[in-house]
């Protein structure tokens, strides 16, 4: 799945603990080579960055999880000029298992409407 940047940003701030974007401020700002920005953003999602034990989260938790990060960036993008608003609604989810292979969890109902 490709999501919108402006949904990256915010899900990589919240994950990583920066915005990819400071990288390049730092860079140009501080005058910074290629291997120091390396050694920062190491350094940066290292002490920043959300610890999730994403191989050991349960299934419901993965789904908690991604739920949260859609209802989240849709939130923010509602309150901020954060990028075009490419997250709102209602929000499908689904898993994807070896065992149960494509399962709707939760789903938007649509119907058909009535011309009198």
């Amino acid at each position: 799945m490709k999501l919108p940047p402006a949904t990256r940003q915010l899900v990589n701030r919240l994950i990583n603990g920066f915005d990819p974007r400071a990288s390049a401020i730092a860079k140009d700002q501080l005058k910074l080579t290629d291997t120091q920005i390396q050694g920062l953003q190491a350094r940066w999602s290292q002490e920043l960055g959300l610890s999730l034990p994403y191989q050991f989260l349960p299934l419901q938790d993965s789904v908690d999880l991604a739920t949260f990060l859609v209802t989240m960036t849709s939130l923010v993008q509602a309150w901020t000029l954060v990028g075009n608003r490419g997250v709102g609604g209602a929000v499908d989810v689904a898993t994807i298992t070896r065992t149960q292979g494509f399962q709707a969890v939760k789903q938007k109902r649509i119907e058909v409407r009535e011309w009198h």
